[in-house]
Parts: C-alpha cells; sequence; structure tokens
C-alpha cells in the first residue's frame, strides 16, 4: 500500500516558478481532487509524482510506474481500434488467459458504463464516452493508483457528473483516485479531499465537507 507524500516542493520551469514550496499528502483509496485556476500548478503537481518533473527543492514519495494508472491532458484518437480492443491492450502486460480477459473486460465496461459500445470505433465516440473508455484502459491494468489530468474539460455537465459517480465508485473498491479538474462543484460533491492551489500555493488542503466551510468564508 502506498501514500503520495510530498515536502516542501518547489519547481521552476525555464527560470518561471511554477510550484512554490508545497507540502501534500494522498490518502490511499480514496478519491482526491486537485482543484484552482489555471496555471496554479495543478497538472505540475501530476508530472513530479510520475516522475515527468524534477523539483528543485523538497522530497516527493517515489513510487513505482507498476503501480500508476495515468491519463494526460491530451490523447490523440487511436486509428480503427474498436473500444473492446483499447479494453484489451490494458491488460497485455497481465499473466492471464484469453478467457479470464473477456469476463475482465465485461465487468470493467459495465463498471464504466460503456458496455455497449464494446463493438464500436474508438473514434466515433462522443467525448464522455472516450473519457471512460480511457479509464477502463487504465482499471485494466489493474494498478493500485489512477491519475487523471483534466479529462473532463470539454464535456456537458450530465456526462461531468455520471464519471464523477464512476470514480467514486471505483475509489470505493481499492483504488487511489487523483483527479487535476476545472469543475470544483462535482469535484466537492464526490471527493472524499480536495487540495486547493493558486499561485503555485497550496491554500487549501482537507476534506471535500471542511473545503465547503472555507469556500464559504472566503
Amino acid at each position: 500500500m502506498m501514500t503520495f507524500e510530498a515536502s516542501n516542493v518547489t519547481l521552476s520551469i525555464d527560470n518561471i516558478k511554477i510550484l512554490n514550496n508545497v507540502s501534500f499528502n494522498i490518502p490511499t483509496y480514496q478519491f482526491t481532487s486537485i482543484m484552482g485556476p489555471n496555471g496554479s500548478g495543478k497538472s505540475s503537481i501530476l508530472k513530479i509524482l510520475i516522475g515527468e518533473l524534477l523539483p528543485i527543492n523538497g522530497t516527493v514519495t517515489s513510487i513505482p510506474n507498476n503501480l500508476i494508472a495515468y491519463i494526460p491532458q491530451t490523447l490523440s484518437d487511436p486509428p480503427f481500434l474498436l473500444v473492446s480492443e483499447i479494453i484489451n491492450l490494458g491488460m497485455r502486460l497481465r499473466k492471464i488467459s484469453k478467457k479470464n480477459k473477456l469476463a475482465i473486460a465485461h465487468g470493467i465496461s459495465k463498471e464504466c458504463g460503456i458496455e455497449l459500445l464494446l463493438d464500436r470505433k474508438f473514434e466515433s465516440l462522443s467525448g464522455g464516452e472516450k473519457q471512460r473508455v480511457w479509464l477502463s484502459f487504465c482499471l485494466a491494468q489493474d494498478k493500485e493508483i489512477i491519475l487523471l489530468d483534466e479529462p473532463l474539460s470539454s464535456i456537458d455537465h450530465h456526462s461531468r457528473e455520471d464519471f464523477h459517480k464512476t470514480l467514486q465508485k471505483i475509489s470505493r473498491k481499492s483504488k487511489t483516485l487523483l483527479l487535476v479538474t476545472h469543475d470544483n462543484d462535482l469535484s466537492v460533491k464526490y471527493s472524499d479531499k480536495i487540495i486547493y492551489m493558486r499561485n503555485g500555493s497550496i491554500e487549501f488542503d482537507g476534506s471535500s465537507s471542511d473545503f465547503k466551510k472555507y469556500h464559504t468564508k472566503e
């Protein structure tokens, strides 16, 4: 069981300070949202956690890549692939039989609400459906930690709320979820923990219920 922890982390890119002495932890088997305006440093935290960016100061828990599934902000549509094929790609490194893979793929697709889309080409799907397929791809890898970087920015409100509900259910099944998002209201409604950032600093770090009180006072 791994826990994300960062202490006094400072990050600069091209002499521009992106993160300023931030410290936080991500609780295991919970749904945590990192919120804040554009340029606040939200996505940089994820990139530090996966090792894509290196801070100039501070310490960060080193988490093996085999424990992390990651959905970046932008992903190109895989051409010609069916939804079922993308889910199966997520299982390519797992040593399980073809029969079990079929059962796992069906279960994951049902959990993510895309069981009727398995024979559709990925490129024909709506934005919300595509994000559910990518989430299914992550679940197929059977990794403990899932990181999502603003996956819902161009999706309608109803689809975003359904996606948040799905994430909440998944986190209840022994998964650690970390979502970077602009969707403050839905994240507060469905997340266990909120980290709110502004100008490279953390202004709030606590439970969703406490954030509601903080936001009211702000």
